[in-house]
């Protein structure tokens, strides 16, 4: 898409600060079960394939080819070119760095505990099939199983040297020294009631034997002894997990615990963050860089996604998932609250987060919130409540005093409504129902709730959105809009002039009210409903308006194709969206410098206030210059018409969160520019004259 940035403010001839929205790097969750790094890229198995390329800031799904049978993707390995997963249903492989996958055929029934590298051939560990290997790098398969007398499941494999070492469930370790042609028992010094091995790890001379119930055992002969090393482990936990970064050794348990050693004989507590419960499923080392993915468990179940450290454990990045619909975004004091709802299904990731404008990080586990999904949030002042979706009978209403820091349930008092709004109206809390068409109110801070509905007709089945206009209530339903005066139970439809009924958003400033529809544009009313005039100019059309938020007299309006905004009261929309690379908005909030927007399936993103409010136009479809090949690999061919040429421009490339990664004087109509040391992703090209940005945006693949 080409866009033109126009500048009211002068702009000297040097790349200054790009005007676009930025990523803010979360709120991050996810259930990761396995990690790999390929080609710049981060490569994640959940129930999906995410990968990201750029470090995590955003993500996407990359799942096409797997079947739909998955649940758990439990083990990524790469050799040669190609990608291999191992899953609870068979094993893929991606011949393209994990943008496609094919089935391996004829493992379409096995399930996948690990897969390693040993060479040239790969070799897995299943469960209840025994040891596979590959010599066709993940292409096809076979069973290499002669000297296992007791097929279990064979939940851990590794490589030490020529060797090859097999944990199992109940039957200890097996070893092979001919690349799986033969395999032996070396079980002397495991427990003798006790053979249940649930991972490996090696380090020099080293083998580390992580046990179910008998904690951690080592051999420095090649698994001809192994001796317990359990100092710092409990031995009553069961090792789940084990990784390696250069030297040291960690290991995780099923009760959620880290430990890490570099003396192999002594473990010490590793946190990367402050988390209640998490099961450290997943572990890989890139360089200087050491991966650890969480799977959830505990009440609730809940995995904090992906951590990094560059510093051994010292300290952690999170930079797990954003694959979730962000469906409330709130701001209270000082915090910005981001509430998410899993439609993926791809369970135990964190609902409910909190930033503010000064910080670089999502702070989760808020005081007293035990929550599963969130569809609603609203603040007045430091009080704020919020939905927790648990299905019929479990849904809760939560409360906060103290602008989110800190929350209490209201108690199990709501069954089979679902809120996805709410309005604050001093003493009183109303909440609209999207599902049963009901508008409900509490006047004891949420711990009881009251239909307030006369005059809905039968006929409405949603409820949308509310809204206070001074003392009235109004709500946006699948059948026009209602009005009611706070305190009382008499709904008039207000609905005169509109000519789409899907109301999916309102908003009020001064004495105006303004209704965003589903695919019909946005229409305005200044007399509290009574009449309604389309003020559309500039939305796209069948544009579903998702959120409204404002700035003094600017309104922003979130939607399917991005974010517009208005400067005179809805005479004009004009887009907001570059940066954004998912252009489906959830929802909008505005806090002090910065407007906050909600995707669906890449967090939550900001734009400074000052770069929209005081009148930077992005328009659509003007003139600029052209970027080929895109996608490009190597280099791109940079082409200005006419218009911008012999005018003294910079060029300037930007990636993905906005920091300048190349600059460049350009004088010729052509300009031929080398990209082969960026990393993959998404980049935005800019070239600018005195009064002019003109901007492209650019993948790297």
């Amino acid at each position: 898409m080409k866009v033109k940035l126009t500048l009211i403010l002068f702009l000297f001839i040097s790349c200054v600060a790009f005007a676009q929205w930025q990523p803010t790097n979360g709120p991050f969750s996810g259930e990761i079960h396995s990690v790999i790094t390929s080609n710049n890229e981060i490569i994640v198995g959940t129930k999906y394939i995410y990968k990201s390329s750029d470090n995590g800031a955003t993500w996407n799904v990359s799942n096409n080819g797997i079947s739909g049978t998955v649940n758990y993707i439990y083990s990524l390995a790469k050799i040669s070119t190609n990608i291999v997963a191992g899953t609870d249903a068979g094993v893929f492989y991606s011949t393209d760095n994990g943008d496609n996958w094919t089935l391996s055929a004829g493992t379409a029934s096995i399930g996948v505990f690990c897969i390693v590298v040993k060479g040239t051939n790969l070799f897995m560990s299943t469960v209840g099939s025994g040891v596979y290997k590959s010599t066709t790098n993940g292409v096809t398969w076979s069973a290499v199983n002669n000297g296992i007398t007791n097929i279990t499941w064979m939940r851990a494999i590794v490589v030490k040297g020529t060797d090859l070492y097999a944990g199992t469930d109940g039957y200890g370790i097996y070893k092979s020294t001919n690349d799986g042609a033969n395999w032996s028992l070396v079980n002397t010094g495991l427990p003798g009631s006790f053979y249940s091995v649930s991972a490996l790890a090696v380090v020099g001379n080293n083998i580390i034997a992580g046990t179910y119930g008998a904690g951690v055992y080592k051999s420095t002969n090649n698994g001809g002894s192994w001796s317990a090393v359990n100092n710092g482990v409990s031995t009553t936990d069961n090792i789940l997990c084990m990784g390696v970064n250069g030297t040291s050794i960690y290991a995780s348990t099923i009760l959620g615990n880290l430990y890490m050693t570099t003396d192999y004989t002594n473990w010490n507590a590793v946190s990367p963050g402050n988390f209640t419960a998490t099961r450290f499923e997943a572990f890989y080392q890139d360089g200087a860089k050491f991966y650890t993915g969480g799977w959830g468990f505990g009440s609730p179940e809940q995995s904090y996604g992906l951590f990094v450290t560059s510093n051994n454990g010292t300290t952690w990045k999170q930079v797990g998932i954003t694959d979730y619909p962000i469906a409330a975004l709130e701001v209270t004091g000082s915090n910005i609250l981001a509430g998410t709802n899993d439609i993926s299904g791809n369970s135990f990731r964190i609902p409910l987060f909190k930033t503010t404008e000064a910080d670089s990080v999502w702070h989760f586990n808020l005081g007293g919130f035990a929550g599963k999904n969130i569809t609603a949030i609203k603040a007045s002042g430091a009080i704020a409540y919020l939905f927790d979706d648990e299905g019929p009978g479990s849904s809760l209403v939560y409360r906060s005093t103290n602008n989110g820091n800190n929350w209490t349930s209201t108690g199990f008092n709501v069954l089979y409504n679902h809120f996805t709004s709410f309005v604050i109206a001093g003493s009183l809390v109303y909440a609209g129902d999207d599902q049963n068409g009901d508008v409900m109110v509490s006047s004891n801070n949420g711990q009881t709730w009251t239909a307030v509905t006369t005059g809905i007709p039968s006929s409405v089945l949603s409820v949308y959105s509310l809204v206070l206009k001074g003392t009235v209530l109004f709500a946006g339903t699948d059948n026009g809009v209602y009005k009611n005066t706070v305190s009382q139970n008499n709904w008039t439809a207000v609905s005169s002039g509109l000519t789409n009924m899907y109301i999916k958003s309102l908003y009020t400033v001064g004495n105006d009210l303004y209704a965003g529809t589903q695919g019909g544009g946005i229409f305005k009313s200044s007399n509290d409903g009574a009449s309604w005039t389309s003020v559309s100019n500039g939305v796209p059309l069948f544009t579903n308006i998702t959120c409204f938020a404002g700035s003094g007299s600017t309104i922003f309006a979130g939607t399917d194709n991005g974010v517009l905004s208005t400067y005179n009261a809805g005479t004009n929309w004009t887009s907001l969206n570059t940066g954004l690379i998912d252009t489906a908005i959830t929802k909008l909030a505005v806090s002090t410098n910065y407007l906050w927007a909600g995707t669906f399936a890449h967090g939550v993103w900001r734009r400074q206030l000052s770069q929209i409010v005081t009148g930077i136009n992005e328009t659509n479809n003007e003139p600029s210059f052209s970027v080929s090949p895109n996608p490009a690999t190597a280099s791109i061919k940079i082409e200005i018409p006419g218009d911008l040429a012999n005018s003294n421009e910079q060029l300037c490339i930007y990636n993905i969160t906005g920091s300048l990664v190349l600059q460049e004087k350009i004088s010729d109509n052509i300009s031929n520019i080398n990209i082969s040391a960026f990393p993959k992703g998404v980049y935005f090209v800019t070239i600018s004259s005195n009064t002019n940005i003109h901007t492209e945006k650019l993948i790297i693949e």
